[in-house]
């Protein structure tokens, strides 16, 4: 099972980041975070720790193994792309 957004749903996503990035450029009033933003996607299913290796090959970067996390980050400036889920029990 995934959750991830195809076909239309995804461009409709895309079309909705890059009419935010316009918004936010336009009105200079309206506060953003110094420290920018994270778009997150939280795989589904059986083996999420494959998907996160998967996503991680496609972003061009090696995944983290954390206490409680494993995931794949590709950051443009102080706006980042993670995948994630939770690190496996031991």
């Amino acid at each position: 099972m995934s959750n991830y957004a195809i076909g239309p749903a995804r461009e409709a996503v895309i079309k909705g980041l890059e009419d935010l990035a316009a918004f936010l450029r336009d009105n200079p009033g309206v506060p953003v975070w110094q420290y920018g933003t994270d778009v997150v996607y939280c795989p589904r299913g059986e083996d999420k720790r494959a998907e996160v290796d998967r996503i991680a090959a496609l972003v061009g970067r090696a995944p983290e193994q954390r206490p409680a996390q494993y995931k794949v980050t590709r950051k443009f400036g102080p706006v980042a792309y993670v995948a994630v889920t939770q690190a496996e029990s031991t």
